[in-house]
């Protein structure tokens, strides 16, 4: 399971550009065409606004065969139509026992999954801690309504990587991820899962996240996975640019 998590913009949806498009199924929640060139050649879309509908296609997809990777785009919308549909049906606190349950059962049933990465892409948000000292730090979280999950939806996630947007004067703007709790965010992965991290970020591309997961893990890649010609799009700021 993979959390990518940032601010609207920040290229959470870009950095699915270089999956394998034939092999990777994506649960389009949020009805939104891929912010680049090639998002149409991703055939393997599925729209919804409903939740059982959803819900139904998730488990599908982890049961099938013909997909490695299933992209959430996003857990920020399944969320915010999952707590409208419990207030449709429920009333006081049953609003936010069905919302929470909801939550834990369908971040289990992913987890069960053993042959397929699962990426959910996620809103952030910054809340403010007092230190022992007494000094007021600012840190980032997966955005989630509820008390239950409030700031406990990254333990459930092995790699949890954080969107950063460098702008230097005179410089293109660089868009990453962040890989380890740098003092800002609760991002987080495995040592040495991304040994050309410099100063706990790396490019914002999901396919070398993955294939450094299948590397350090040493997975044995299927007969569909193995090396093809393919186009590589370029980072994000290049092709903005162009």
């Amino acid at each position: 399971m993979i959390m990518v998590c940032g601010a609207s913009g920040s290229g959470k949806s870009y950095s699915i550009r270089n999956l394998n498009k034939e092999r990777t199924k994506i649960l389009n929640i949020e009805q939104k065409i891929l912010p680049f060139k090639e998002a149409l050649k991703f055939t393997n879309q599925y729209e919804t606004n409903k939740i059982i509908d959803f819900e139904n296609e998730l488990n599908k997809s982890l049961d099938s065969d013909n997909f490695d990777v299933i992209v959430i785009e996003s857990f920020t919308k399944y969320v915010e139509l999952l707590l409208t549909q419990s207030k449709e049906i429920n009333k006081g606190y049953e609003i936010y026992n069905y919302y929470n349950d909801k939550i834990s059962k369908t971040l289990e049933r992913i987890k069960r999954n053993k042959n397929k990465f699962v990426i959910l892409l996620a809103i952030d948000e910054r809340v403010e801690f007092i230190n022992p000292s007494g000094a007021i730090t600012t840190s980032r979280r997966v955005k989630v309504a509820g008390k239950q999950h409030e700031g406990q939806i990254e333990k459930e996630f092995t790699v949890v990587l954080f969107t950063d947007v460098k702008q230097e004067k005179g410089k293109e703007t660089e868009y990453r991820f962040i890989v380890n709790n740098d003092g800002t965010s609760s991002a987080k992965s495995p040592p040495w899962l991304f040994p050309t991290a410099v100063n706990y970020a790396i490019p914002n591309d999901l396919n070398m996240v993955i294939n450094n997961m299948k590397e350090y893990y040493e997975l044995t890649p299927s007969v569909s996975e193995l090396p093809t010609v393919a186009t590589t799009l370029p980072p994000m700021n290049t092709y903005a640019n162009k």
